[in-house]
């Protein structure tokens, strides 16, 4: 029997709210130079080690590609197979993240769902129990279109609870009501590819650094959302984790004591 290492606080949250991960891989990789999710970190690949924050956290995950197949033999050699993942394409070719964000909400089967590129290497099961759990009305985001109740009302907004680390919004680490699928649609059917257009028409919660690590409790929380964009960074990546060393926070930003009373979009 394979052990169930997932953590406590997610196997104890009903099924609804365990959520799907949907993980989006299916990019040009340009700034780096090769495909991120084929670099490997401590010898597993960049794919594997994103999708098993995501298993250890979630119900099912859901991966994006840009074609059938892309990872197929990735996917033969994943830990864990017994865990439901589906293999699906953008519905729209060349459109960027936003048709990947489409495509994976549309295929999602539980109603929340955290939506993660395939290069955060830093990605904790923990940050993706939380997100989900700020979503799902745990936590009261104050302004907010039908937050503090579960899912929203089909008139209101869709919700998305979205980390904000040195100042930017960090979509694709983030959580999203399933029906933001439909939102999604309408944005590129306007013509739009970039997530943060999605974002303007969603009922959205920032969590700034200082939010997010006082919610989950370690200061090194923000850096749980670095993603990696450059040989460089994947160096960095590869120094701290195959070491064991802690990510330090993001550095010049300031981190007072706080709650998660305020920062709404």
């Amino acid at each position: 029997m394979i052990a169930d290492d997932t953590p406590a606080d997610a196997r104890e949250r009903p099924p609804e709210r365990r959520g799907s991960f949907v993980l989006l891989a299916g990019g040009s990789s340009r700034r780096m130079g090769r495909d991120k999710a084929r670099l490997r970190i401590d010898g597993v690949p960049l794919l594997l080690r994103v999708l098993d924050a995501g298993r250890r956290a979630c119900l099912e995950g859901i991966l994006v590609t840009d074609r059938p197949g892309r990872y197929a033999d990735l996917l033969e050699s994943r830990p864990h197979p017994e865990w439901p993942l589906r293999a699906v394409t953008d519905r729209r070719p060349d459109r960027g993240p936003l048709a990947g964000l489409e495509a994976g909400l549309a295929a999602a089967s539980l109603p929340l769902c955290f939506v993660a590129a395939c290069d955060l290497a830093y990605l904790d099961p923990a940050l993706v129990t939380g997100l989900l759990l700020a979503l799902s009305g745990d936590v009261t985001a104050a302004g907010a279109k039908g937050a503090g109740s579960g899912p929203g009302e089909p008139g209101d907004a869709p919700r998305a609870v979205v980390p904000v680390r040195g100042g930017r919004e960090q979509p694709l680490c983030a959580a999203y009501e399933r029906r933001a699928a439909a939102t999604a649609t309408a944005c590129l059917d306007a013509g739009a590819s970039r997530v943060d257009a999605l974002l303007d028409h969603l009922s959205l919660r920032r969590l700034p650094e200082a939010e997010l690590e006082a919610w989950l409790k370690r200061p090194d929380a923000s850096s749980w959302t670095l993603d990696l964009d450059r040989p460089a960074e994947l160096g960095e990546a590869r120094r701290r984790l195959e070491s064991g060393e802690r990510v330090s926070p993001v550095p010049g930003t300031v981190r007072p004591e706080s709650d998660l009373s305020g920062g709404n979009r």
